[in-house]
């Protein structure tokens, strides 16, 4: 783990929603939905949140879209299995090397791994603490990942309207 990371004072904060209008206008960094996602925000509400980066997430359809979206939701009711998260990375990294995430509730996280076993990936992970992981937790899970597999944030708190993330690598979504 790089000194940054081992730093929660320099983790961002991210917001993510099904409803884009309930998320505040400072947060710093915003995950939304593509299309064909019941849930998919419009490029207005993207624009809400210009200068600030964005995370596109696929989570519906017949097959994850490799190219609308950098993360691939396994974590939803209707989200897409952990074999689907595999292909997924693999055409996101045949589209755009490097950018290919997962984002799993923990307790599906030993089948996501394995389904992707020999891949490298980002993982953003749904842990609901009620407040950002300590850099000791960040250090524990990060230690029990399997090679290739790379920790971009951590979602740990929810809101009535949104939930929140620490953006544990610095390197992840940095634009």
């Amino acid at each position: 783990m790089s000194q940054e990371m081992n730093d929660p004072a320099s983790w961002r904060m991210m917001y993510d929603s099904a409803d884009p209008s309930a998320i505040p206008d400072s947060a710093p960094m915003v995950a939304g939905y593509v299309r064909p996602s019941r849930y998919a925000w419009s490029s207005g509400d993207f624009a809400r949140f210009a200068g600030r980066p964005h995370v596109h997430i696929t989570v519906a359809g017949a097959e994850p879209d490799a190219a609308l979206a950098s993360v691939v939701d396994v974590d939803d009711p209707g989200g897409f299995s952990p074999a689907q998260a595999r292909r997924f990375i693999r055409e996101r990294e045949a589209f755009r090397p490097g950018s290919a995430s997962v984002y799993v509730d923990k307790n599906r996280l030993d089948e996501v791994t394995a389904a992707c076993e020999g891949l490298t990936y980002w993982l953003w992970l749904a842990w609901w603490l009620g407040r950002p992981p300590t850099a000791a937790e960040v250090a524990e899970l990060e230690a029990s990942l399997p090679q290739g597999v790379r920790l971009a944030a951590w979602q740990h708190t929810t809101t009535p309207g949104y939930d929140i993330s620490s953006v544990i690598d610095p390197r992840w979504h940095s634009k």
